[in-house]
Order: C-alpha cells, then structure tokens, then sequence
C-alpha cells in the first residue's frame, strides 16, 4: 500500500475548487490520514513561535463560503472530532480557543450565531450531552477558572437585552422531565452570613430549601 495524499485542482467552471483526497483503505485496512501541520519555531532563538494553519473560505459578493468540518460515519460509531490547544512546557499559559461567529453588516443584517448541538439517539440509546468544563487550579498554586455566560447588549433604539435561558428537557409518557440542578449550593442564614462565607454580591447561596441571592 501507498501512503498517498493527492492535491488536485478541478477544471471547469461548475467545479473550480481543489481537492486534498487521502488514499482508501484496501479490504480490512483503514483509509489514510490527512494531516496539516505547521513548522516549528527555529530552534537556535528561545522566543520563537511556531508556524500557523489557518483554514480560510473565501469572500462572496453575495455570501462568503465556508468551511466544514465533518468526521466520518461508520457502522460500529461515528469518527470523532477534537479541537485541541497547544499546552505550554515551561512558563506560561495553555493555548487559547475561541469560537467567534461573524458581525452583522455596516447597514443591517444580524451577527452570526454560534450552535452546539449534541447528536439525537437514533431508536434507542441516549442523546449525547453537552459539556463545558473549566481548567482546574494548579498543583501548587492557582485559582479554578471560572464559567460566564454573557448575554449580548442592546447598543441602540431603546433595544433589548439578550436573555439567558436554561429550559430542560420535556418528558415522554410516563418518564420523568429534565431539572436544573444547582449542586454545591452553600448553606447560610442570611447575606451576612454567606458575605463571611465568601459568597459574592448577586451570589446564590441557599437557607435550607429556600434559594436567595446576596445583594448586600
């Protein structure tokens, strides 16, 4: 077998695009990777910085295109698709990553969304969850991250604000409905006492069953 990658550009106008094919698997052999990988930063200079894969669609005169992402299906599970910043290996900060969709028009036109949307089961078997967890503090030293959801501002015209909205999942017959579950929830008499307990202002904390909000 031959570990090939073909790099092809399309003639035609109906398909003018390139392709970047990986050879199939032959029989029971798995199909062939495709990897992009940027250079290394030179190594004679400490403050070097390693090179970049950028994925780029191109500009529109209407809309611009774009760029997808799909892993593969298979009978036995569908292939995975993983994002994943560069660690740091001495001083310094973990890798960022950041989803930003895109601004609405000069003239009007909405922002873009950002959706994640975890996969239905088919006839039986659960839908996948979502997950968001943030980094712990370090070994010896260091805060854990927080999380923020941030609606967006209005910023003109007397205009909303965006809402926040958790909504669990509906029942079907008999079953039981989602809930939103706030777990760790601290137990104090009142804001004095959650204020000593380190309970931020516009905090929840808890009076036995009764969920309040620090205000002062």
């Amino acid at each position: 077998m031959v570990d090939t990658v073909t790099l092809t550009h399309a003639s035609g106008p109906a398909d003018d695009n390139v392709h970047i094919t990986s050879a199939a698997g032959a029989g029971g052999d798995d199909g062939f990777e495709i990897r992009l990988t940027a250079g290394a930063g030179g190594p004679d200079d400490a403050q070097s910085t390693g090179g970049s894969v950028y994925l780029t669609a191109g500009n529109g005169g209407d809309e611009g295109g774009g760029v997808e992402i799909v892993s593969g299906n298979g009978p036995g599970g569908g292939g995975y698709y993983e994002v994943r910043s560069g660690d740091c290996t001495d001083t310094g900060n973990g890798g960022s990553i950041q989803y930003a969709a895109g601004h609405g028009g000069t003239n009007s036109g909405n922002g873009g969304d950002i959706v994640f949307i975890a996969g239905n089961a088919s006839d039986a078997g659960n839908g996948g969850e979502v997950s968001i967890t943030s980094g712990n503090g370090g070994a010896n030293s260091g805060n854990g991250a927080g999380i923020t959801l941030t609606a967006g501002n209005a910023r003109a015209n007397n205009d909303d604000g965006g809402n926040i909205t958790l909504t669990p999942g509906a029942n079907d017959g008999s079953g039981v409905s989602g809930h939103i579950l706030l777990v760790g929830l601290e137990n104090f008499a009142d804001d004095a006492a959650a204020a000593t307990g380190g309970v931020p202002v516009n905090g929840l904390y808890r009076t036995g069953s009764d969920v309040k909000i620090r205000t002062v």
